[in-house]
């Protein structure tokens, strides 16, 4: 399972119903460790109405999973600051000259 392909799917969902993915993920990580378990990763993308077949939320949990962590936990703000790139860059105000593109 490619990961930028599952990628692009949450990315298509997130841009055209306008969801706050950032949002659901947080509500996992009670201390703003910015890591979550895996069962939790998953309840969260499903809470925000991106479906995804366990192969592709097991796709996205590979790629963004820590490795030297004991847990196996997952950077779930990696995962939002790639996905919300279809609404804007983050600090695009250091970089003003870089060109954005829409997503569609």
């Amino acid at each position: 399972m490619d990961v930028v392909d599952v990628e692009n799917k949450v990315k298509s969902v997130v841009y055209k119903n306008r969801i706050r993915s950032r949002e659901f993920m947080r509500d996992f990580d009670k201390l703003r460790g910015r890591l979550i378990l895996e069962t939790q990763f998953a309840s969260a993308l499903d809470n925000s109405a991106v479906e995804l077949t366990p192969r592709e939320v097991r796709a996205l949990c590979d790629n963004y999973r820590v490795p030297e962590d004991p847990q196996f936990r997952v950077c779930w703000t990696a995962f939002c600051d790639e996905i919300d790139t279809v609404f804007t860059f983050k600090e695009l105000e250091k970089t003003p000259w870089r060109e954005v593109t829409t997503y569609a």
